[in-house]
């Protein structure tokens, strides 16, 4: 009888033991933060002219496999010529598939950045080097960026950003935008009937199938110049040029 009860008492502590192991290794599984691959920022300034910084950052992993992608001739290394056909490659798809809508009141038809903007800068950092994957999880990534002038006109108070680009597997993105005392924001979001007031908006990409995202903007506009302001101008001018040619012919 005591024999029977030691082997009951046994087999329970032994199921606990292994209940309570499986569950905290199913909990750790659980709780250990995922993989990142690539996060995506873009930054909008309101001043003068209106500019658009998209940048994209890779991890560690992410790098090593856009590398290995990109290494054409597979001698384990990505080079600096086979990094600057990599830029050029998705520079022309940023500049395809990123468009843009403005306006005043209303946005109208929209247009990629191939045609509705200029690039006035990018830049690379950390794309070159090897293939083969970090051992360390933390090891250094790259950075891309491309900076535009979206070329909107002075009396625009609105911007739609359409992004369907599909360089990287992204799992989160963000919006910034930089106002001015010219051009100050009144509103920021994903739904044109519900903008919010604050100047920062993200989003987690890897939670949603749908990859290509909508941005809506809107500003206070800049005061308009009277109508009469440029001849005025053009006329002082003139007379400013009429006076010196009369004073040096005197």
């Amino acid at each position: 009888m005591g024999q029977a009860v030691s082997a009951r008492t046994w087999w329970r502590t032994a199921l606990i033991a292994l209940g309570l192991g499986l569950g905290a290794g199913s909990a750790s599984a659980h709780l250990a933060p995922p993989t990142m691959r690539a996060d995506r920022t873009l930054t909008v300034s309101l001043g003068e002219r209106t500019t658009l910084l998209y940048a994209l950052r890779l991890s560690a992993p992410e790098l090593a496999r856009v590398r290995a992608s990109a290494d054409k001739n597979h001698d384990g290394t990505l080079s600096a010529e086979e990094a600057t056909q990599l830029l050029g490659t998705w520079t022309a798809a940023v500049r395809a598939n990123v468009s843009l809508a403005s306006g005043r009141g209303r946005v109208g038809f929209t247009f990629p950045l191939d045609v509705k903007s200029f690039e006035i800068g990018r830049e690379a950092t950390g794309l070159e080097g090897p293939t083969e994957p970090p051992a360390a999880e933390m090891a250094p990534g790259a950075r891309v960026a491309w900076t535009f002038d979206l070329r909107l006109a002075g009396g625009d108070d609105r911007l739609t950003l359409v992004d369907a680009t599909s360089l990287l597997p992204i799992d989160h993105s963000e919006v910034f935008v930089r106002d001015s005392a010219s051009r100050r924001l009144t509103g920021l979001g994903v739904d044109p009937a519900k903008l919010g007031v604050a100047s920062q908006l993200s989003w987690v990409d890897a939670a949603t199938t749908d990859k290509t995202r909508t941005i809506h903007l809107t500003w206070t506009p800049p005061p308009e110049r009277p109508w009469w302001m440029v001849p005025l101008v053009i006329a002082i001018g003139l007379a400013i040029a009429g006076a010196t040619l009369w004073s040096v012919r005197r």
